[in-house]
């Protein structure tokens, strides 16, 4: 098994290295080319990479769409590294450059995770009333979020309300039905809350934002066919990378979130049970996620072992994947 997985493991990182050095093979044949540039930046290091984005996004004889993606690409790349303010500018940069909504959806995230809720209400108001599409719905669910945090239950609700039929492939509409239970619960809606409880038990396992409306109600949403443990216990820490080889191939994804701080708080607050947590940025469609992770393992069984002896008394939610 540990044989097959190092396979796996060495193709990978093979395939993976001929992809960037054909990438930079023909950058180097042909440097003027923007979007060879720009392919070459998508496999380089962070350093080169921003280097070249920057390049790109400067470049006056270059398509606009060029420009608002390298502008967008180092927005990801500061947002990744929390630094907000800078992911503003260059999401602002990148509207500036092209009327793609995402650069405005992006702006706004970046600007409500820097503090600025006012600047992203106001962008996710302005996309909710151009589009009727799914960047109007993703608006109200952010909306609504910040309604929701400020207190404002009936307008949340509303907003909860506007953003589409609830399907797994649309993670904000997953999360926008714990955002009306929350605001149901709120509002003493008794039976709406028994109605978005009904409908909220065959989803958890997609419930990717559950802890980012930080929920009153959100822990007790699925606590009646889990046990919680009597008391605090200390639990045994998940293998860390760092004092392992590089040969693991497995890690438990525990959720993946939209907001880059609340990822970190999950983060901040698991670390303190299992040690080795970790946040993978990954750019799916046109948002980033955030993926939080415990541990290192090098077989799917002992991923499966430990998730067992450990989380069995919990609310969390994992699978293992490939790490």
């Amino acid at each position: 098994m540990l044989l097959f997985a190092g396979l796996i493991i060495s193709i990978s990182v093979t395939a993976a290295e001929d992809s960037r050095t054909l990438a930079e093979d023909a950058f180097r044949k042909k440097p003027a080319d923007p979007a060879l540039k720009m392919a070459f930046a998508g496999t380089a290091s962070c350093s080169t990479a921003a280097i070249l984005y920057k390049e790109l996004a400067d470049g006056k004889g270059f398509p606009d769409s060029i420009r608002a993606e390298a502008w967008r690409r180092l927005g990801d790349l500061s947002y990744a590294s929390k630094e907000y303010s800078r992911a503003v500018e260059s999401y602002r940069n990148a509207a500036k450059e092209s009327s793609n909504p995402v650069y405005r959806h992006l702006w706004a995230l970046a600007s409500m995770a820097s503090g600025d809720t006012d600047a992203a209400q106001s962008l996710w108001h302005t996309l909710s009333l151009e589009y009727g599409d799914e960047h109007s719905q993703m608006a109200q669910y952010y909306m609504g979020l910040l309604q929701l945090k400020k207190g404002d239950y009936l307008n949340a609700y509303n907003s909860f309300l506007k953003t589409g039929s609830t399907d797994p492939e649309h993670p904000w509409t997953v999360a926008s039905l714990a955002g009306k239970l929350e605001c149901a619960v709120r509002l003493e809606m008794t039976d709406k809350v028994k109605l978005y409880r009904e409908q909220l038990e065959p989803l958890r396992q997609h419930l990717l934002e559950k802890d980012l409306l930080q929920l009153s109600t959100g822990a007790r949403i699925f606590k009646a066919d889990t046990a919680a443990p009597a008391e605090e216990k200390s639990l045994p820490s998940a293998p860390d990378s760092s004092k392992t080889p590089p040969a693991e191939a497995f890690t438990l994804q525990i959720g993946a979130f939209g907001s880059a701080e609340n990822a970190a708080n999950l983060q901040k607050k698991l670390a303190k049970k299992y040690g080795d947590v970790s946040v993978l940025p990954v750019t799916l469609g046109e948002q980033i996620f955030y993926r939080v992770r415990i541990g290192t393992f090098l077989t799917k069984e002992a991923a499966e072992k430990f998730a067992a002896d450990s989380l069995k008394n919990t609310d969390l939610n994992y699978r293992v994947v490939e790490k």
